[in-house]
């Protein structure tokens, strides 16, 4: 089932669905699209819940089979939340 909050996401409007998917759109670098992806995060009612559910579904395990922004926070920023050591790369496998 989804939660509201899910659905009320910004990132599934059709013209922002590239920043976080598991490839960047062409000709951006990651650093564009983190930036881009917080851009939209910035204006998401449901950024606070996003957050929170990510960090509950990722755990504390690094940044490994983390990807992109999720609840305005890099994989990188989230495993510092989360109390990982961030060691590993920030696109993980995606």
């Amino acid at each position: 089932m989804t939660a509201d909050w899910q659905n009320a996401g910004l990132c599934l409007v059709p013209a922002y669905i590239p920043l976080f998917g598991d490839r960047r759109p062409a000709g951006m670098s990651r650093e564009q699209r983190n930036a881009a992806a917080k851009g939209v995060c910035d204006r998401c009612p449901s950024e606070m819940a996003c957050l929170a559910w990510t960090l509950q579904q990722e755990g504390t395990a690094g940044t490994s089979g983390r990807a992109g922004v999720a609840g305005g926070k890099t994989a990188a920023e989230r495993a510092a939340l989360a109390g990982a050591d961030g060691s590993d790369d920030e696109d993980g496998a995606r």
